[in-house]
Protein backbone atom coordinates (compact mmCIF):
# COMPACT_ATOMS: atom_id res chain seq x y z
CA UNK A 1 0.00 0.00 0.00
CA UNK A 2 2.84 2.38 0.72
CA UNK A 3 4.12 1.80 -2.80
CA UNK A 4 0.75 2.77 -4.29
CA UNK A 5 0.62 5.92 -2.17
CA UNK A 6 4.13 6.82 -3.33
CA UNK A 7 3.21 6.13 -6.95
CA UNK A 8 0.09 8.33 -6.62
CA UNK A 9 2.16 11.17 -5.21
CA UNK A 10 4.79 10.67 -7.91
CA UNK A 11 2.17 10.83 -10.68
CA UNK A 12 0.69 14.06 -9.31
CA UNK A 13 4.08 15.71 -8.77
CA UNK A 14 5.40 14.78 -12.22
CA UNK A 15 2.23 16.09 -13.87
CA UNK A 16 2.35 19.37 -11.96
CA UNK A 17 5.97 20.07 -12.88
CA UNK A 18 5.08 20.30 -16.59
CA UNK A 19 8.33 18.41 -17.22
CA UNK A 20 8.52 16.35 -20.41
CA UNK A 21 11.75 14.80 -19.17
CA UNK A 22 10.05 13.83 -15.92
CA UNK A 23 7.22 12.15 -17.81
CA UNK A 24 9.70 10.26 -19.99
CA UNK A 25 11.66 9.15 -16.91
CA UNK A 26 8.39 8.06 -15.26
CA UNK A 27 7.35 5.99 -18.28
CA UNK A 28 10.79 4.36 -18.48
CA UNK A 29 10.78 3.60 -14.74
CA UNK A 30 7.32 2.03 -14.93
CA UNK A 31 8.33 -0.01 -17.99
CA UNK A 32 11.45 -1.31 -16.23
CA UNK A 33 9.56 -2.07 -13.01
CA UNK A 34 6.85 -3.88 -14.96
CA UNK A 35 9.44 -5.82 -16.92
CA UNK A 36 11.16 -6.96 -13.73
CA UNK A 37 7.94 -7.85 -11.91
CA UNK A 38 6.79 -11.44 -11.70
CA UNK A 39 3.12 -10.47 -11.89
CA UNK A 40 3.26 -8.09 -14.84
CA UNK A 41 -0.49 -7.91 -15.33
CA UNK A 42 -1.03 -7.01 -11.69
CA UNK A 43 1.68 -4.36 -11.89
CA UNK A 44 0.13 -2.79 -14.99
CA UNK A 45 -3.34 -2.89 -13.43
CA UNK A 46 -2.19 -1.13 -10.26
CA UNK A 47 -0.24 1.46 -12.22
CA UNK A 48 -3.23 2.29 -14.42
CA UNK A 49 -5.56 2.39 -11.41
CA UNK A 50 -3.20 4.75 -9.60
CA UNK A 51 -2.97 7.06 -12.62
CA UNK A 52 -6.77 7.09 -12.94
CA UNK A 53 -7.07 7.89 -9.22
CA UNK A 54 -4.80 10.91 -9.74
CA UNK A 55 -7.03 12.41 -12.44
CA UNK A 56 -9.42 14.34 -10.13
CA UNK A 57 -6.54 15.98 -8.24
CA UNK A 58 -4.81 16.87 -11.49
CA UNK A 59 -8.02 18.15 -13.08
CA UNK A 60 -8.54 20.51 -10.16
CA UNK A 61 -4.93 21.63 -9.96
CA UNK A 62 -4.51 22.21 -13.69
CA UNK A 63 -7.77 24.15 -14.10
CA UNK A 64 -7.90 26.27 -10.93
CA UNK A 65 -7.25 29.89 -11.86
CA UNK A 66 -5.54 30.63 -8.54
CA UNK A 67 -3.11 27.75 -9.08
CA UNK A 68 -2.29 28.30 -12.75
CA UNK A 69 -1.91 32.09 -12.93
CA UNK A 70 1.14 34.11 -11.95
CA UNK A 71 0.81 36.93 -9.42
CA UNK A 72 -2.31 35.69 -7.63
CA UNK A 73 -2.40 36.93 -4.03
CA UNK A 74 -2.27 34.21 -1.38
CA UNK A 75 -5.57 35.46 0.05
CA UNK A 76 -7.40 34.40 -3.13
CA UNK A 77 -5.87 30.92 -3.31
CA UNK A 78 -8.18 28.00 -2.50
CA UNK A 79 -8.37 27.05 1.16
CA UNK A 80 -6.45 23.93 2.11
CA UNK A 81 -8.27 23.24 5.36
Amino acid sequence: MAGLAALYLFVVVIALTYSRGGVVAFVIAIAVATGLARARGHCVLLTVATCVAAVPALAFALTAHALTTDGVPVATAPATA
